[in-house]
């Protein structure tokens, strides 16, 4: 019987609640847990340790035959190893019938074709408590195993629930080193209820060589990780060279994850085939949700890394990391978002940088800052990203987005890119930014592409500057230019390579400070499509006059202002004295309207009696005036009128 006094525990579900109560009912849950923590911390203990062999007349865990020790008790490390184990995947060969409570639970069959399946009954709760200890939470082993091959799994319904409280320790879920094929799998898709309440939880995530791991999270789940120095889930983290599985975490139907730091997902050198995956279970799970926020609940997580090789130098290997949302919905607050981003290195191969994927098709996730696709320094390996928002889906960045930094490269490089695609899997998606959408080019790399796809009634709304772009290609979408207050930008506010439009496009123009004038709104260098013409609706900001226009001889589609009307009508808006005490003013009015200002000594004047002072044509929709007879006159009323 291998023993680890450094403590293995095992899994444990719980129960959370729909999306738009993900917060109340996690809350509830964590004061269970502080419960949970009171009634269960009793004083170290010397741990016994007990494995499941199966040799009783039934399979309930309260049965001591079935056990080498007798059966777990609350200070009882329990051990699943080969002997007991079945031929049968997925049918139960051990039961908790009634609520249990054990220090920890380590599952180490080794043997090809043999599983051990716990099947928690119905309303009954399988508790590992450990707050005394630090260490690892282990689910399956940690030996040098060569092309294995390993499932095991928790089932239960009806409320049946598996709960770790381990606030000092983390749960691993790999097969490690070895070559060929490979992977530990913990499937407890079967299983109601599944709280983690501790670290963090790594799946092929430690930082081994070659892990494998996989981990089918239980219909109900509720993850409350505490590590203060590290992503709360990571899947796929590998320091060894050589890789040739993935790994996989599969969500349930419902799902929420309180951590102060995120996830990452395909980091380093997990160049497995097809990376690391984070995803809505596809057999259990479709129409599922997820909610994410720090551990405290009330805000942003402060990473998501996917695809992410920067925490290391180049090594031969890629980081793969693909986060598929499209069969669920997901509600996340995100500080830092990366999505594919390269070894830190100068030097590398095209196939050994990174490539990350991340696919919305409900929900919203609000990021404070968005990285896709960002080399990290000059003739290194290529970086991919590509970030994809459709259906219902909605992305809001707060701060910026940076589409692509490309580094000097050369050929063997390989040729990186970040793209964004808005609509383009099925139809609609939002992406809403507040601030620019930047890309970073390099002379000497001709080779990479930042791209933006808006499709089939997807919608990009945009407060800033977007580009250069290698590509922007609108067809059947909506398009929105935020100006906020700004005046008449200077350049273009778009700069692309390849614009490529289709109809029916329609552009919506935000802003308060916008003045008469022309002023490139999309420049290119080269054109598919009709340009300005292809924008089927135009919607003007409330009180602006204006049209598009295809500026050939530019280059560009512009942004004509032919008038700034004044709903109020002409108004003074500033006014006092000048240096030579002559009386100034200014003021607003309607572009390219006439205007005439009127004064008199005596206000309670009829208007027959006020005389002109000044006349002219609102410029800009603004006027000045200087009088300098002022000085004449011991007090002078001013009134500013329309012809």
């Amino acid at each position: 019987m291998k023993q680890n006094h450094s403590l293995i525990l095992r899994n444990r579900p719980v129960a959370a609640a729909a999306v738009a109560d993900h917060l109340r009912h996690a809350l509830r849950h964590l004061c269970l847990l502080a419960m949970g923590f009171w009634l269960l911390a009793l004083p170290p203990a010397q741990a016994a340790t007990t494995a499941w062999q199966g040799g009783g007349t039934d399979m309930n865990w309260s049965t001591d035959a079935n056990w080498t020790n007798g059966a777990p008790t609350p200070t009882t490390d329990v051990y699943f190893e080969g002997t007991g184990a079945t031929n049968s995947p997925a049918t139960p060969n051990n039961v908790v019938s009634t609520n249990a409570v054990i220090q920890s639970l380590s599952l180490f069959n080794e043997t090809v074709g043999t599983y051990h399946t716990t099947l928690i009954n119905p309303g009954v709760t399988l508790t590992v408590s450990n707050v005394a200890s630090s260490g690892n939470v282990l689910v399956g082993g940690d030996d040098v195993l060569a092309a294995k091959v390993i499932t095991n799994y928790f089932q239960g319904s009806s409320g049946a629930s598996l709960v770790v409280l381990a606030t000092n320790m983390s749960m691993t879920v790999r097969q490690q080193q070895g070559s060929g094929t490979k992977n530990y799998a913990l499937d407890m898709s079967g299983l109601d209820n599944f709280t983690a309440y501790m670290t963090r939880i790594y799946v092929a995530g430690d930082g081994g060589t070659r892990p494998a791991g996989t981990l089918l999270l239980a219909k109900t789940n509720l993850l409350v990780l505490w590590t203060t120095n590290d992503v709360g889930l990571k899947v796929g983290y590998t320091t060894g060279s050589g890789m040739t599985q993935g790994s996989l975490v599969s969500l349930g139907v419902t799902n929420a994850m309180f951590c102060d730091y995120g996830i990452g997902i395909g980091l380093l050198r997990e160049g497995g085939t097809g990376g690391a995956i984070l995803n809505f279970n596809p057999l259990t799970a479709v129409g599922g949700s997820a909610y994410f926020r720090n551990w405290a609940g009330t805000g942003p997580q402060s990473y998501w890394l996917i695809g992410d090789g920067s925490s290391g130098g180049y090594s031969g290997n890629a980081a793969l990391g693909t986060v598929d949302f499209s069969l669920g919905t997901i509600d996340a607050q995100v500080s830092q978002l990366v999505v594919g981003r390269n070894q830190n290195s100068g030097t590398g191969l095209a196939a050994a940088g990174a490539q990350g994927h991340l696919t919305l098709a409900a929900g919203t996730l609000g990021v404070n800052t968005a990285i896709i696709g960002y080399a990290m320094q000059n003739y290194g390996p290529a970086a991919i990203g590509v970030v994809n928002v459709d259906g219902t889906a909605q992305m809001f960045v707060t701060n910026s987005m940076q589409l692509g930094r490309f580094t000097a490269a050369v050929t063997t490089n390989g040729a990186s890119s970040a793209v964004l695609n808005i609509g383009t899997l099925s139809s609609n998606g939002s992406v809403t930014v507040t601030g620019n959408i930047t890309t970073t080019t390099n002379a000497n790399n001709s080779g990479s592409s930042s791209e933006i796809h808006l499709h089939n009634g997807g919608s990009l709304s945009v407060q800033g500057s977007v580009g250069p772009l290698s590509v922007f290609d609108l067809a059947s979408s909506t398009l929105t230019f935020d100006f906020g207050s700004s005046p008449i930008p200077v350049g273009a506010v778009c700069t692309v390579g390849s614009l490529q439009t289709a109809a029916p496009l329609t552009l919506n123009l935000l802003g308060s400070g916008l003045l008469v004038g022309q002023f490139p709104l999309i420049q290119y260098q080269t054109l598919s499509g009709n340009g300005g013409d292809d924008f089927s609706t135009v919607n003007w900001p409330s009180l602006i006059e204006g049209y598009l226009s295809n500026n050939l001889a530019n280059s560009s589609i512009d942004l004509v202002i032919t008038n700034v009307l004044n709903s109020g009508g002409p108004a003074f808006s500033a006014f006092g004295l000048a240096g030579d005490r002559n009386f100034q003013m200014s003021g607003t009015g309607a572009v390219n309207q006439p205007y005439r200002i009127l004064a008199t000594t005596n206000v309670a004047d009829p208007l027959s009696r006020w005389i002109e002072v000044d006349s002219g044509t609102f410029a800009g929709s603004v006027f000045s005036f200087t009088d300098l007879s002022s000085t004449n006159y011991p007090q002078r009323f001013y009134r500013v009128v329309t012809p």
